[in-house]
Protein backbone atom coordinates (compact mmCIF):
# COMPACT_ATOMS: atom_id res chain seq x y z
CA UNK A 1 0.00 0.00 0.00
CA UNK A 2 3.07 2.16 0.64
CA UNK A 3 4.16 1.98 -2.10
CA UNK A 4 0.70 2.24 -4.10
CA UNK A 5 0.61 5.32 -2.53
CA UNK A 6 3.25 6.72 -3.71
CA UNK A 7 2.97 5.46 -7.39
CA UNK A 8 -0.72 5.15 -8.11
CA UNK A 9 -2.74 7.20 -9.91
CA UNK A 10 -5.72 7.03 -12.40
CA UNK A 11 -4.02 9.13 -15.08
CA UNK A 12 -1.42 7.69 -17.36
CA UNK A 13 1.57 9.86 -17.17
CA UNK A 14 3.37 10.79 -19.94
CA UNK A 15 6.40 11.69 -18.62
CA UNK A 16 8.43 9.97 -16.44
CA UNK A 17 9.05 11.88 -13.25
CA UNK A 18 12.41 11.63 -12.14
CA UNK A 19 10.54 10.18 -8.60
CA UNK A 20 9.02 7.42 -10.71
CA UNK A 21 10.79 3.64 -9.50
CA UNK A 22 10.05 0.71 -11.65
CA UNK A 23 8.30 -1.60 -8.79
CA UNK A 24 8.99 -5.37 -9.11
CA UNK A 25 8.25 -6.29 -5.33
CA UNK A 26 5.25 -7.46 -3.67
CA UNK A 27 2.50 -8.35 -5.81
CA UNK A 28 4.28 -6.89 -8.61
CA UNK A 29 6.31 -10.08 -8.66
CA UNK A 30 3.33 -11.78 -9.94
CA UNK A 31 1.73 -9.61 -12.36
CA UNK A 32 2.26 -6.36 -14.31
CA UNK A 33 -1.22 -4.56 -13.57
CA UNK A 34 -2.11 -6.08 -10.13
CA UNK A 35 -5.11 -3.31 -10.15
CA UNK A 36 -6.55 -4.16 -13.73
CA UNK A 37 -6.58 -7.57 -12.28
CA UNK A 38 -8.40 -6.98 -9.41
CA UNK A 39 -10.64 -4.13 -11.16
CA UNK A 40 -12.35 -7.65 -13.95
CA UNK A 41 -11.87 -9.89 -11.13
CA UNK A 42 -14.75 -7.67 -8.92
CA UNK A 43 -16.52 -6.87 -12.32
CA UNK A 44 -16.54 -10.67 -12.73
CA UNK A 45 -17.72 -11.91 -9.21
CA UNK A 46 -20.36 -9.09 -9.76
CA UNK A 47 -21.93 -9.53 -13.03
CA UNK A 48 -21.90 -13.93 -11.01
CA UNK A 49 -23.41 -12.36 -8.10
CA UNK A 50 -26.31 -10.81 -10.53
CA UNK A 51 -26.42 -14.21 -12.29
CA UNK A 52 -27.20 -13.49 -15.83
CA UNK A 53 -25.42 -14.86 -17.91
CA UNK A 54 -26.20 -12.29 -20.86
CA UNK A 55 -24.76 -9.40 -19.43
CA UNK A 56 -21.45 -11.22 -17.61
CA UNK A 57 -20.26 -11.54 -20.95
CA UNK A 58 -21.36 -8.71 -22.56
CA UNK A 59 -19.88 -6.66 -19.49
CA UNK A 60 -16.86 -8.76 -19.43
CA UNK A 61 -16.15 -8.45 -23.42
CA UNK A 62 -16.62 -4.50 -22.96
CA UNK A 63 -14.39 -4.08 -19.54
CA UNK A 64 -11.98 -6.26 -21.06
CA UNK A 65 -11.29 -4.76 -24.17
CA UNK A 66 -11.16 -1.13 -22.40
CA UNK A 67 -8.20 -3.17 -19.81
CA UNK A 68 -6.46 -4.46 -22.90
CA UNK A 69 -6.26 -1.12 -24.25
CA UNK A 70 -5.18 0.39 -21.31
CA UNK A 71 -2.54 -1.80 -20.60
CA UNK A 72 -1.02 -1.60 -24.46
CA UNK A 73 -1.01 2.09 -23.92
CA UNK A 74 1.09 2.11 -20.11
CA UNK A 75 3.15 -0.74 -21.61
CA UNK A 76 4.32 1.35 -24.33
CA UNK A 77 5.21 4.42 -22.02
CA UNK A 78 6.61 1.92 -19.38
CA UNK A 79 9.41 0.70 -22.19
CA UNK A 80 9.66 4.68 -23.03
CA UNK A 81 10.50 5.33 -19.22
CA UNK A 82 12.47 2.56 -18.09
CA UNK A 83 13.83 0.57 -21.05
CA UNK A 84 15.62 -2.32 -20.88
CA UNK A 85 14.86 -2.95 -17.16
CA UNK A 86 11.33 -2.69 -18.06
CA UNK A 87 11.39 -4.94 -21.00
CA UNK A 88 13.32 -7.80 -19.10
CA UNK A 89 10.46 -6.87 -16.23
CA UNK A 90 8.08 -7.53 -18.63
CA UNK A 91 9.64 -10.83 -19.72
CA UNK A 92 9.49 -12.72 -16.65
CA UNK A 93 6.20 -11.24 -15.19
CA UNK A 94 2.62 -12.20 -16.15
CA UNK A 95 0.15 -9.39 -17.36
CA UNK A 96 -2.67 -10.33 -15.56
CA UNK A 97 -2.64 -13.83 -14.34
CA UNK A 98 0.12 -15.03 -12.76
CA UNK A 99 1.49 -18.13 -15.17
CA UNK A 100 -0.91 -17.84 -17.54
CA UNK A 101 -1.04 -14.23 -18.80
Amino acid sequence: MVTAKRSFSHYIATERNPAHVLVTHGVYRSVRHPSYAGFLLLNAGLQIYLANPVAFVAYMVAVGQFVLRRMDQEEELLVRFFGSAYVDYRKRTAALIPYIY
